[in-house]
C-alpha cells in the first residue's frame, strides 16, 4: 500500500469549511506517544498538514508529549491527538 503525504480526511475537511466559506486560520496540536519521538518529524509534518489544509506552515504548531508510562498510552499501546483549529469566515 501507498502511503500518501496529506491525510484524505484533512483535505476533506478543507472542501466542507469552503463550501460553506470558512477557511482555516490556525492549528494547533498535541500528539502523546511514548514512540517514536517526534521533534525531528515535525517539519515534513507541519508541511503535510499544511498542504492538506491549505494554510502556510507558520500556521500549524505542534507539540509532542508523553504520558509518563501511564496506561495504554503510556505502556506503547496507542498515541492520542488533541487538536484545535481556529476557523474563520471569508
Amino acid at each position: 500500500m501507498e502511503r500518501r503525504e496529506q491525510p484524505d480526511f484533512l483535505e476533506h475537511a478543507r472542501k466542507l469549511l469552503a463550501e460553506k466559506n470558512f477557511a482555516i486560520e490556525h492549528v494547533d496540536s498535541v500528539v502523546i506517544t511514548e514512540k517514536p519521538k517526534l521533534g525531528p518529524h515535525f517539519p515534513k509534518m507541519r508541511e503535510a498538514l499544511a498542504r492538506a489544509l491549505g494554510v502556510p506552515v507558520e500556521k500549524i504548531h505542534l507539540k509532542a508529549k508523553t504520558n509518563e508510562g501511564v496506561d495504554a498510552i503510556g505502556r506503547g499501546e496507542a498515541i492520542a491527538a488533541h487538536v484545535v483549529a481556529t476557523i474563520v469566515a471569508r
